[in-house]
């Protein structure tokens, strides 16, 4: 079984990339240091799979980050402690859809 992963970065490049691109069905969606959670939020449900996941690091301002997106944003969301960075954590989402 193949699973297909997309990674986007480039910073404000890889946004416009990834938010205008041909949809992917990406089982697995991850982008480091590209945008707030909720900008995130939008690519993702545009490039996942059904039942795919969304892996995100991010710092300081996790918990507000997913605050914000849940505003505009329903999902599942399981934050776990990053291992590089003690004031990280690292935010999976399922299920991503517009609120």
């Amino acid at each position: 079984m193949a699973v297909r992963f997309l990674i986007i970065g480039g910073g404000p490049a890889g946004n416009t990339a990834a938010t205008y691109a041909a949809r992917l069905g990406a089982d697995v969606v991850t982008a480091r240091a590209l945008a707030p959670l909720t900008t995130l939020c939008g690519i993702a449900a545009r490039h996942m799979a059904a039942g795919g996941v969304a892996i995100f690091p991010k710092g300081t301002q996790a918990d507000k980050e997913l605050e914000d997106a849940a505003t505009q944003w329903q999902f599942q969301a399981e934050k776990t402690q990053s291992k590089t960075d003690p004031a990280g954590r690292i935010l999976t989402l399922k299920s991503i859809q517009h609120a």
